[in-house]
């Protein structure tokens, strides 16, 4: 089997991690990013809306 043909493995080192913290997850968003944005969001809509009345 030439080195083109071997299937691509991820190295150890690049486990992944969650994109705003930085931390291991199993998803591109940890869990506890993933309600910190959503409550950001949240309070900027409200933010906004306030403003537009």
């Amino acid at each position: 089997m030439t080195q083109a043909e071997k299937p691509t493995q991820r190295p150890e080192h690049a486990k992944q991690v969650c994109n705003v913290c930085g931390k291991p997850s199993a998803s591109t968003i940890c869990d506890t990013c993933a309600n910190r944005v959503r409550g950001e969001a949240l309070e900027r809509k409200k933010h906004e809306e306030k403003l537009n009345s």
